[in-house]
């Protein structure tokens, strides 16, 4: 599926200069970056990714489908091509399969505040990723979904930070029913 135009603004604010870090790895065009969404079922993989695209909330996806969507934008003059893979998770492998990891530029990790477990997982996934990339720093955002649900939270905006800390990458607690986004680190 694919959407043209721009990425929505409410969906993914700061998507862009979230992403310019890792994007400016490139030498002379941003042009095309594939981003493999990555983490254990149920955290709302689809659901940020169709939010991110479309500004809508589906709360019911096929969790055995894996899915690619294209958005073109402008980031700062350049034309970016940005490609996700909405990925399948087991739970065993949250989405961390040779292929993926192979065609991906970069991951979102994405875990449900409302979910110890879903959190605990990032750093083995993160450590996984670096192990098959073969390099020491492989672009990671951390994204804490269902930060609409506090009154069920489990994971805490400092936990979360925590660990972007040790994983050196971006952080943001979103939520894509609610298309709330905090911007933490």
């Amino acid at each position: 599926m694919s959407a043209p135009g721009s990425p929505p603004e409410g969906s993914s604010p700061n998507s862009g200069t979230t992403l310019k870090p890792y994007l400016r790895r490139k030498k002379s065009s941003l042009g095309e970056t594939k981003i493999a969404v990555l983490g254990m079922a149920g955290v709302g993989k689809s659901a940020l990714c169709v939010r991110f695209l479309t500004k809508r909330f589906i709360g019911e996806y096929d969790q055995a489908s894996e899915n690619k969507y294209k958005c073109a934008t402008t980031l700062e003059g350049e034309s970016v091509t940005f490609e996700l893979l909405d990925t399948r998770s087991n739970n065993d492998d949250m989405g961390v399969r040779d292929d993926v990891v192979r065609w991906a530029d970069g991951f979102v990790l994405v875990y449900s505040v409302t979910s110890r477990q879903t959190f605990e997982v990032l750093a083995e996934v993160r450590r996984r990723l670096e192990d098959m990339k073969k390099v020491n720093h492989v672009p990671v955002i951390l994204l804490g979904n269902k930060a609409d649900l506090a009154h069920v939270r489990q994971v805490t905006q400092d936990e979360g930070a925590r660990l972007a800390a040790e994983l050196s990458c971006s952080f943001m607690e979103v939520s894509a029913s609610e298309d709330v986004t905090k911007r933490l680190g």
